[in-house]
Order: structure tokens, then C-alpha cells, then sequence
């Protein structure tokens, strides 16, 4: 069994390795999608396998990760639920973490892209903790209760 700290730490991972890919993607491959002015079909499903291709990896990874040490039904649940959530946490995030601009009073303009970095990844890790926590939580409630009522007959 999984203690909430190894799964923070195993989630941070995850969302980290997300946002560094769609980072890495995104600033990749901006010129080639046309920029913001694009409007054609094609750029919107580039987008999205820029968006769910990592997301896919990620969750790969996750599972593999807690596989080592959750059954196997929590961590595909725990890895299907980062799949889903991964994503909208991003978008989610991403207008949040313009907030973190205001942080340029204090560390000045040097700094900033770190500041707002750091703002998405501790929203997307905060809710996608959440989520995966949630998750693994009802995945053992439901074993719990297959076992009894499967000892019950």
C-alpha cells in the first residue's frame, strides 16, 4: 500500500514530465502550426496530439510507476485518471497561473517565466494529486466491498 507522500512525489513526476513535453512540443512546433492566427482543421488536431500525446505518456509512466507498488487495479484507475484530468488541469492552470505575474513586484522581471512555470506545475500537481488520491481511494473501496460480498455468499 501506498503512502499519500510516495504518491505526491510519484504524481509530481508525472505532471512534470507532462508540462515539460507539451512545453517542449508547444515551443517546437509553434511556427509550424501557423502561429495564434491558424484556423484550419489540421492545426486543431495537432494540437491535440500535442496535448494528448503526452498526456498518454505520462499516464504510462504512472502506471508503471505505482504498479511497483499498488495492485494493479489502482494504479491503471490512478493512470486513467491522470489520462483524463491531465489535460484540463492544464487548461485550467494555464489562465491561473497568470496571477503568478504579479509576483514580478517582488522578484522583479528576471524571474517571471520561472514564477509563472512554477505556478502551472503546483496547480496541474494539486489537482491532478487530487484526482489520482480520489481515484485510488474508490478503486479500494470497491475491492474492499467485491471481497466482502464475494466471502458473504
Amino acid at each position: 500500500m501506498m503512502g499519500a507522500r510516495r504518491l505526491f512525489v510519484v504524481v509530481l513526476q508525472a505532471v512534470l514530465l507532462f508540462a515539460g513535453a507539451v512545453a517542449l512540443l508547444s515551443f517546437c512546433t509553434y511556427r509550424r502550426i501557423g502561429g495564434p492566427d491558424a484556423t484550419n482543421v489540421g492545426t486543431f488536431v495537432y494540437l491535440a496530439v500535442v496535448i494528448v500525446l503526452p498526456a498518454g505518456a505520462a499516464a504510462w509512466w504512472l502506471y508503471h510507476k505505482l504498479r511497483r507498488e499498488c495492485s494493479e487495479r489502482e494504479a491503471s484507475g490512478a493512470a486513467k485518471t491522470f489520462l483524463l484530468f491531465a489535460p484540463i488541469s492544464l487548461a485550467v492552470a494555464m489562465p491561473l497561473s497568470q496571477f503568478a505575474g504579479y509576483a514580478e513586484v517582488m522578484i522583479g522581471t528576471r524571474f517571471l517565466i520561472f514564477a509563472i512555470a512554477a505556478a502551472v506545475v503546483l496547480l496541474m500537481l494539486v489537482q491532478n494529486f487530487a484526482m489520482v488520491a480520489v481515484a485510488m481511494w474508490v478503486v479500494r473501496r470497491t475491492v474492499a466491498v467485491e471481497r466482502s460480498s464475494a466471502s458473504g455468499r
